[in-house]
């Protein structure tokens, strides 16, 4: 599900995520993740000055690894409905579910919110720029769509960020303990439908 480099940098994040899961940030120690990656706690102190120094970077491999996922959706053959919402499942909610796994997913989503929000702000920067470049590409085939949109004063930055926008917004239903997955669908039918037209 996520890949990691096969190295001991990635073995160390893999572990991280194993643990953080398993415990939860908070109750997580440098001793469980050097266990859990077989490394000594000086070989881990090379590499990371603390836990917070691990979350941060297994965080900022999982949101480039998220930006890809979102890219590669608009890659597969479908209708600009069907490419959207392969971007926000393999690269958003892919992630939550396996959150939603963890007594300790909401935990943890809240503490990338607290040590890593310019991490997120720059993943969402970098997932909006990679939508809207699906939505170019598959807006090369339907002319009209982007001659719609442009006479509207949009163009595809400008529905990517409403998408990412949105999604923020469904976040703190998530973190509620509710399902987004209807919404998600929602949002997404809603778009494509506007793009579609």
């Amino acid at each position: 599900m996520f890949h990691f480099v096969d190295d001991k940098r990635g073995i160390i994040l893999e572990s991280a995520l194993t643990v953080f899961i398993t415990y939860g940030f908070k109750k997580t120690s440098m001793d469980d993740i050097a266990k859990q990656a077989g490394v000594s706690r000086p070989a881990l102190y090379q590499l990371f000055k603390n836990k917070t120094d691990i979350f941060r970077a297994l965080s900022h491999d999982l949101m480039e690894n998220s930006v890809a996922k979102a890219g590669k959706a608009f890659e597969e053959r479908g209708t600009i409905r069907e490419q959207l919402y392969w971007a926000i499942d393999t690269s958003i909610m892919e992630l939550h579910r396996f959150c939603d796994q963890s007594p300790h997913g909401a935990e943890l989503i809240g503490v990338n919110q607290e040590i890593a929000r310019d991490i997120e702000f720059e993943w969402k920067s970098n997932m909006i720029t990679a939508i809207a470049a699906g939505i170019d590409k598959a807006l090369q085939s339907n002319r009209s769509s982007a001659t719609r949109l442009a006479e509207n004063n949009l163009d595809s930055v400008a529905v990517a960020s409403i998408l990412m926008h949105s999604m923020e917004g469904v976040r703190e239903t998530y973190l509620s303990g509710r399902s987004i997955d209807i919404y998600v669908e929602q949002l997404v039918d809603f778009i494509a439908m506007a793009l579609e037209q």
